[in-house]
Parts: structure tokens; C-alpha cells; sequence
């Protein structure tokens, strides 16, 4: 920065502009140090859900069980006794790849089996 003398006008601008600013960077601050929080919240969730997942998509080939599995809220009673309840349901078109793997496995376990058997 360049030794410049301010006029009287030029330093009350500046005076002024810094007290409008600094709340502004403050919050600024304040905003990025929660932002780099919730960044690392959601690393956490996103881990634990992965590692949650991974026997389910091992099994079904790279499906997570949210897609498999549909979620709906039931009203159990009525009035004031009326409570919310979670459903959790297959739907059918994943039940019949479901089975289409199990028997895929069966027949892989099967072949090789025989061939153990005729190895012999």
C-alpha cells in the first residue's frame, strides 16, 4: 500500500464502510466454521450409512435397501388415540429379483458343487 494521505472526507468513508463490514465478516466467519462442521456431519452420516449398506448391496448386486423397500406412514386408531406408524413393505418387482438372485446363487453353489464331484 502506498504511503497516500487520506483527506478527512476519504477517512470517514472509510470509517464507516469498515463499521458496516466488520458485522458482515463476522458472520461470514461464524457461517464458514458451522459450514465446515455440517461438511463433516455429513461425512459421518454418509460413512455410517455405507457401512450399513454394504451387506445389502453385496447381496442384491449394488442395490441399497431404500431402493428396495418403500416406507409409508399408517395411521394406527382413531381421535386422540390416533398414533403414526412406519410400514416398511418389498414391492413385488423387487421381490421377484430378490428371488431371481437366490436362485442364481443356488444354481452357482449347485455347479459347483458337480464339478468338485466330477473332479474326483
Amino acid at each position: 500500500m502506498q504511503n497516500k494521505e487520506f483527506t478527512s472526507r476519504e477517512k470517514g468513508m472509510i470509517k464507516n464502510t469498515a463499521k458496516a463490514v466488520y458485522p458482515l465478516y463476522e458472520k461470514l466467519l461464524k457461517l464458514e466454521a458451522q459450514s465446515q462442521k455440517l461438511q463433516l456431519e455429513i461425512e459421518t452420516q454418509r460413512n455410517l450409512i455405507n457401512k450399513w449398506e454394504a451387506g445389502v448391496m453385496d447381496l442384491t448386486g449394488g442395490y441399497k435397501s431404500t431402493e428396495l423397500v418403500k416406507k409409508e406412514m399408517i395411521t394406527v386408531g382413531e381421535g386422540e388415540k390416533a398414533i403414526r406408524k412406519a410400514n416398511y413393505t418389498f414391492t413385488m418387482v423387487i421381490l421377484s429379483f430378490l428371488l431371481r438372485i437366490l436362485l442364481l446363487r443356488i444354481l452357482l453353489q449347485n455347479l459347483s458343487i458337480r464339478n468338485l464331484l466330477t473332479l474326483k
